[in-house]
């Protein structure tokens, strides 16, 4: 077995969802996790190089592989298959480096324009492509026990999608809806009738 470990904008873009649905294709046994630097991915180490050359043919938009190291792993692992295991802790290190904020997509921004989505009218609707990075992060590694997001429990629902690999927001850590996430209020006050205007047409 390899273990390959991945530099630059690596977490926080969807990554782990992107490798573990390339494992799944590629038939490989293995896992992908977070580390507090980078993304540890281990497979067979004849597999090493094919794995490689696909993934830098189909990455995420907004990822960048700024450097890759291969090492022996010596390990032997548990359990068949390919699979996204808990980020592991170590010390920081300086090729680290904090995903950006990203504005909302076309499609999140069709849901929140949906009546019939659980999405509709919900601000802070987010998926792989877009939604807060760097303004929720509290550490690394890019998980939700280390945002913002942490006193918020996903629902069922949002469970359902984040564990569902065909999803968009399949393993996002960001997501939540109405029922799970942030409450938005607004409150009137004297002679804010053009702000008021301003809202309403955004919404349009």
């Amino acid at each position: 077995m390899n273990k390959i470990t991945l530099f630059g904008v690596v977490q926080g873009v969807g990554m782990r969802p992107f490798i573990y649905t390339l494992a799944q294709k590629l038939e490989l046994v293995g896992f992908v996790r977070n580390t507090q630097a980078a993304l540890e991915i281990v497979l067979p180490a004849h597999k090493t190089e094919s794995f490689l050359n696909t993934l830098k043919k189909g990455l995420p938009p907004l990822a960048l592989v700024e450097k890759i190291i291969i090492s022996p792993y010596d390990k032997t692992l548990r359990f068949n298959g390919f699979r996204i295991l808990e980020s592991k802790n170590h010390s920081l290190n300086l090729l680290s480096q904090i995903p950006k904020d990203l504005g909302v997509c076309k499609d999140c921004l069709h849901e929140i324009r949906d009546k019939n989505s659980p999405y509709f009218h919900y601000a802070f609707n987010s998926c792989a492509k877009c939604g807060a990075r760097y303004s929720l992060l509290n550490a690394l590694p890019y998980d939700r026990e280390n945002s913002t997001l942490k006193p918020f429990k996903l629902c069922k629902f949002c469970v359902s999608v984040y564990k569902d690999a065909h999803n968009k927001r399949f393993h996002i850590q960001g997501i939540s809806c109405k029922k799970c996430g942030i409450a938005l209020n607004y409150k009137r006050f004297k002679n804010d009738d053009a702000l008021l205007e301003c809202a309403k047409d955004i919404q349009k």
